[in-house]
């Protein structure tokens, strides 16, 4: 079987019928501000083109795995619900038609009020889903903690109302007025409807890096696939003059979803220096089977641990919580049916800033536990899940999988955050 990995997934299963909703999008997520204000990349995109890509975020519903229309849902802003207007706006300089957020969901420059956020509807896979375009810069000097984007909703089944939420981050910084960021453009997902490469569905995927507020255009990366520490062939080049480049990948070359890892580095002292490095995930909607992720909320109350709540894989925590995070392979249609064939689980950590744990920093319990053999940074964490006892997994029958339980104070110890890759294979 080949190799699959996964960094969060949002699912709910209930009387037998499975909501999946995931959120995709056509960037990474991520802003950096300097003290003077000015941020990287550029979204302030209103009827001008002095701007860098415009994020799209679309909610791909499905339910039992059909895509379907969500009815009602909203768009929600740091758990805000976000509010619009009536009248579409035709933005035809980017070719774009939105509803204009309004309210409290505007920002004032210049004496003119832009809208912050623009609602749509978009066409993928053959269904009309959600769509939300970040029109204006979220990062600003009073706003540099991560912000959160969240899709609430519910679909109808027998007459009967299934609810979802889903957010998805974005990584919000300050930064200094000069400093190297890499980022990626292209759609983080491959379905039918995709353009198509040699026959394939594919998605195009261009990494460019800014020093300041400025494109450098002459730099060197490297791209990985999660857990190979050798690059992908053909991606481990230096980039003269265009400053960018396209990475391609083919349904064939995905199994499920595959975490790519970006190194950017730029020439210093006559050496190649490592100057940022960003991950980027791309789901085969194709496939079948797909790596699930759900969460375990606990609380201590009166010296032990009460279970509070449970989720799919994007948790906060307060300082007398902890999460315990379950990973096994499921249908797409019906995530608790098991996938057979994939026995060995293993996850890599990471810190709010993106800085590697090293397994010598792990939590106690998995600090002895082997290394994946192509890449020490991921450990293993394998064990077998069971739909029964007094925490059933949320799996229809006995399987290998695997858990990982972390803390509020592990994640206080690493910049108030932790983000994890899981292999399965």
């Amino acid at each position: 079987m080949e190799r699959v990995s996964n960094k969060f997934f949002a699912q709910r299963i209930i009387d037998g019928k499975a909501v999946s909703v995931q959120l995709r999008t056509n960037t990474s997520l991520k802003q950096e501000v300097d003290g003077g204000g000015n941020c990287r990349p550029n979204w302030n995109s209103y009827m001008t083109t002095e701007h860098d890509v415009i994020p799209k975020i679309t909610g791909m519903c499905r339910l039992s795995g059909k895509a379907k229309m969500p009815q009602p849902y909203k768009w929600t802003w740091n758990g805000n619900e976000i509010t619009f207007g009536n009248n579409l706006v035709t933005d035809s300089v980017n070719n774009i038609s939105y509803y204009p957020s309004n309210g409290d969901f505007v920002q004032i420059s210049g004496g003119t009020s832009y809208p912050i956020f623009g609602k749509s509807t978009v066409e993928e896979d053959g269904t009309t889903i959600p769509c939300l375009y970040i029109l204006r810069n979220l990062a600003t000097t009073a706003n540099t903690d991560n912000d959160q984007i969240g899709l609430e909703g519910s679909m109808e089944a027998g007459g009967a109302p299934l609810p979802f939420t889903v957010s998805i981050p974005v990584r919000v910084q300050e930064l200094a007025g000069t400093g190297y960021s890499g980022y990626i453009e292209g759609d983080n997902y491959i379905s039918d409807n995709s353009p198509k490469t040699d026959g394939e569905p594919s998605t195009a995927l261009t990494a460019k890096i800014k020093n300041g507020a400025a494109n450098v255009t002459n730099f060197k990366l490297s791209a990985y696939i999660e857990g190979n520490n050798s690059p992908i062939p053909g991606y481990n080049k230096k980039v003269t003059d265009n400053g960018s480049v396209v990475l391609t990948l083919k349904e064939s070359q995905i199994t499920d979803n595959v975490v790519l890892r970006f190194e950017f580095y730029v020439t210093e002292n006559g050496a190649d220096s490592l100057v940022d490095t960003e991950y980027f995930s791309v789901d085969d909607a194709t496939d079948e089977m797909e790596l699930q992720v759900s969460s375990r909320t606990y609380t201590r109350t009166d010296g032990q641990d009460v279970e509070t709540g449970t989720g799919q894989g994007d948790v906060h925590l307060r300082d007398d919580q902890s999460v315990l995070f379950t990973f096994w392979m499921g249908h797409r249609q019906n995530p608790d049916q098991v996938y057979d064939g994939y026995s060995e689980f293993y996850v890599k950590l990471t810190d709010n800033k993106d800085a590697v744990i090293p397994k010598a920093s792990f939590p106690d319990a998995y600090k002895q536990n082997a290394s994946l053999p192509s890449d020490a940074n991921f450990v293993k964490i394998t064990t077998t899940l069971s739909p029964s006892g007094n925490n059933p997994d949320p799996v229809s029958k006995s399987c290998p999988g695997g858990k990982i339980m972390l803390s509020a104070s592990f994640l206080e110890s690493h910049n108030n955050g932790i983000g994890g890759i899981v292999i399965a294979e």
